[in-house]
Order: structure tokens, then sequence, then C-alpha cells
């Protein structure tokens, strides 16, 4: 898919815009919408937007269609409120997940022998291990097969400019369970201090990466601005992936309902373009580093 097409805001939509050109652009979701028919309406309406999406005859148009089925599920996306990009894509591919389960029910769709009530899962789910370690009496404990769709990583502190592998590493350190945090040893059967860590043991075709670029403090948010060292190709646990696009937030303060603006970048035929709402421009070369590297939301597809 080499689209050029952009999104018109409808109302500080512009969290919406940048989430929907991420998930327009997954070419294996997108071409199994477009080679079938739905009964669900969830998925239908989808399919309506992504073919006004790919016609090539408009430069720009309105997700009317989307953002209604959208808000009819969760009301938080009904108003012209500005909204978070992370959580509309989770709102998304849930609601796109449990029509396809529906859908799958009734009509028994397969693609390639794989049932599309498991496309979801697929395409976007990390599988991962907790390790738990009891502190009084050394019980280790594992808890497998836990999901997650996006991997959320925090930006540790550092005097030098950190990499996407510091993110990831400082993810799966080990970390202390203490009071308030506590976890019930089933040895012990009570609240214990402890130990956990957290091992991926699947990665999906796509990765959908959160840079935690907020904080709060005495409930007071502030935007974390630090550079991170992001790769166009990231090697990981044996798996390699390629940068296809970024999601950045601009001015403002992320989870504020007046705070700032999402754009949305997206690389197309070894080009990258910016998405602005119904702007796209075409970004130069030695422009998309730092743009990348101040990003919110990387979208990384599995080579």
């Amino acid at each position: 898919m080499n689209n050029l097409t952009g999104l018109n805001n409808i109302g500080n939509t512009c969290y919406m815009n940048s989430a929907l050109q991420i998930i327009f652009n997954c070419p294996v979701l997108s071409y199994i919408f477009i080679q079938n028919d739905f009964e669900n309406e969830m998925l239908d309406n989808y399919k309506k937007t992504l073919q006004l999406y790919e016609d090539n005859h408009t430069s720009s148009f309105s997700p009317t269609l989307i953002k209604s089925t959208v808000a009819k599920y969760n009301k938080i996306f009904a108003g012209c409120s500005q909204e978070d990009s992370h959580e509309f894509i989770v709102e998304l591919l849930t609601l796109l997940d449990d029509s396809l389960k529906n859908e799958f029910q009734k009509k028994k769709i397969t693609v390639k022998s794989i049932p599309i009530s498991d496309l979801i899962p697929i395409l976007f789910d990390c599988e991962y291990t907790n390790i738990m370690k009891c502190n009084i009496c050394n019980n280790i404990s594992t808890i497998q097969n836990e999901k997650t769709r996006t991997l959320t990583l925090d930006i540790p502190k550092n005097d030098f400019i950190v990499s996407l592998n510091d993110c990831y590493n400082h993810y799966c350190q080990v970390e202390q369970l203490s009071v308030g945090n506590e976890w019930i040893c089933p040895v012990c059967e009570k609240k214990v201090n402890a130990y956990k860590k957290i091992i991926i043991t699947k990665f999906p075709k796509y990765l959908i990466i959160i840079l935690k670029r907020y904080s709060c403090h005495n409930l007071r948010s502030s935007k974390i601005s630090d550079e991170v060292d992001v790769p166009f190709v990231w090697n990981v646990e044996n798996n390699t992936y390629m940068l296809r696009g970024v999601i950045n937030h601009l001015n403002g303060v992320i989870h504020n309902p007046n705070g700032g603006h999402y754009v949305s970048y997206i690389n197309n035929s070894n080009k990258w373009y910016q998405y602005n709402d119904s702007h796209v421009l075409e970004v130069a070369d030695n422009s998309i580093k730092n743009i990348v590297n101040t990003s919110y939301i990387l979208y990384y597809t599995k080579k």
C-alpha cells in the first residue's frame, strides 16, 4: 500500500487521524478487509472507511463513519474533546478483534487456514511470561501466556541519549515489588515482597510501541521530551523489525484535554511522509531521524 490520502479533522480528531494512518498502513490487515464482505456493523464500517482511504481520486476525506462507530461502543470518543492516539489504537483493535470473533461464528471466514477470529492477536499481540520470586520462601512462580496489544516502555533517565534497546532492557529488568505493590505468594498464601521479571515469548507481525512521554506528580502531568535513539531497523530477541511509522505529540501534555496536536509519519516506498490531518507532505531525509527520536508511538513491521 502506497497511499498518500489525508484525513480531515472533524473536531479535535488529530489523535484519531494519526492512529488510523498507522492501522490503515498494516498491509495484511487492510488486504483481508478489502477482500472480504462482513455482516458485522463495526467491520463493514471499517471496510467502507478503508475503501475511501484507498481511493486515489481524493486527497483527503472525513472519517466520520469510523468515529461514530467507535463512539457507539466507547462514549469517550463521542465528543469533540482531544483524546489520546494510543487509547484510540487499543480501542479500535479491541473492537475489530471482538467483531471478527463474532463474524467467524456466523461465516467461518479463514485466511490461509487461519480463522479471522485469530487475526488481530496474531498480527498485533505480544505474548509474555511473568516470573515471580517470593522474598520469604523463595518460591518461584511462572505465569505464562499473558498478552499485550501494545508494548509500553518507560524512558529511563540517563545523562546521555538513551536507545530503544535501553528502554526495552529497562522493561525486562528485574523489578522489586514492595509496600503497596506486593504479590500474593501461592505458598505463603499472603501478600509478600517479591521480585518480578518479564520475558516476551512471542513477537507479533506488527509491533506497536508506546514510549511513556508523560509523568504524573502531585496530580500534575508533565511531558517527557527526552530523545530516544530509535533505529530504522531494530533487532530484538532474534526478530528483525523495520520502522514503518511513528506518531508524534506536538506541544501540550499527553492526556490533557487541550494537550497539543498529533501528527503521524509513514514510510511509503522508502520515502517518509508527514500526515498532518488532511495535509500530506514528503519529509526530507535529513529531518526524519530527529522526528523519529522524539516520537510517542512507534510502528514496526517484522521483516
